[in-house]
């Protein structure tokens, strides 16, 4: 094209419109109809499906556990249990020597007695009876010596290294992070998450720009990293503290009042962010999954610990991953606007170790 401007264009008789270049010409509305209640599709049968592209990462998880059993003792010499049985069932014997004499002596007792009764006494001369009763006591003391055996067994430990008792299949997918990415859904459409056909919505974290919590920012970040952050608003935000998203960095914050956020802590090396920003709530578990203006999606699902009591447990193999706009998850086609699936492979081996 030579010429650069409008009114040359005119002058040579055509126009530009957009990228093309066509001959001057007027629009003029030839039908109006301002009460249409719906749009109807020309061709009835043309339904327009929004089926989504799921990816998963990792899409599969293959692990192997180890359960380590009771020490095997083996008592290697065999002379305890011999030797115990060859004595009468104790441990214990002593053999002892002959008794010796090393002392000895002698002690007496002399104990009188009188009678004193009148009937007695008169036929005794002189009239009265006395006696005398004597104890005598020998002592010695002897002492003998002898020889106590004790038999105290002794364990010999051998080891030969680990072995592989057995090995058993584990029944239930382990706790695990997935995260996925989704795109071709139906744009800002908000999606349920379905694991094995069990809603685990509350298990899921939805990645910023996918959140439907957001503000801009009003007045550009420094690299000082120790500033407030002043935004259009607040009140989507916590106000006694959380944390925020600005271009994938995560900055945290201690409160929230009017246009500001207060209390900020960033990393080592704080990016500086330009007005107009958009500042997003950062994702926590369960908040709601809303598809981009593309139809583009992303975030994470933590597969909870089949161990603890109260979680769902999913078997092992292959399980789906579903994500779609209806809470019930219809299957059908025309059951639900939007929906996309990906397959996840969970393999698990308990190896008892002895």
């Amino acid at each position: 094209e030579s010429v650069s401007t409008d009114s040359a264009r005119t002058a040579a008789g055509y126009q530009r419109t957009g990228d093309l270049i066509t001959l001057p010409y007027t629009e003029y509305e030839m039908i109006n109809q301002p009460y249409a209640s719906r749009i109807e599709n020309v061709n009835p049968f043309n339904v327009i499906a929004w089926i989504g592209s799921l990816t998963l990462n990792p899409a599969s998880d293959i692990w192997k556990d180890t359960n380590r059993m009771p020490n095997l003792v083996i008592n290697r010499e065999g002379n305890y249990d011999t030797f115990i049985a060859r004595n009468g069932g104790s441990a214990v014997n002593t053999f002892w020597n002959e008794w010796d004499t090393f002392s000895t002596g002698e002690s007496s007792l002399s104990i009188p007695w009188r009678d004193t009764s009148w009937s007695t006494a008169r036929n005794q001369v002189p009239f009265r009876r006395a006696m005398e009763t004597t104890i005598t006591v020998k002592t010695g003391k002897e002492t003998r010596s002898g020889v106590r055996t004790e038999i105290t067994p002794r364990i010999d430990y051998e080891s030969k290294g680990d072995k592989v008792v057995s090995t058993e299949i584990l029944p239930y997918c382990r706790e695990k992070t997935v995260n996925f990415t989704g795109s071709v859904f139906k744009p800002r459409t908000r999606l349920f998450a379905f694991f094995d056909n069990v809603n685990v919505t509350q298990y899921v974290t939805p990645t910023a720009p996918y959140i439907n919590k957001y503000t801009s920012l009003t007045t550009a970040t420094s690299s000082s990293g120790t500033e407030s952050i002043v935004v259009a608003g607040v009140s989507l935000f916590e106000s006694s503290g959380g944390s925020i998203t600005i271009d994938s960095e995560v900055i945290l914050y201690t409160a929230a009042s009017g246009t500001t956020f207060t209390g900020i802590t960033r990393g080592s090396n704080p990016v500086v962010h330009s007005s107009a920003s958009v500042v997003y709530k950062t994702g926590t578990m369960g908040d709601p999954l809303i598809t981009g203006a593309t139809g583009k999606i992303a975030g994470s699902v933590s597969i909870p610990d089949p161990n603890i009591s109260g979680n769902p447990a999913f078997k092992v193999g292959e399980r789906i991953f579903r994500l779609t706009s209806d809470v019930a998850n219809g299957v059908l086609s025309g059951d639900t606007e939007t929906a996309g699936e990906a397959t996840y492979y969970a393999k698990g081996l308990l190896d008892n170790i002895q």
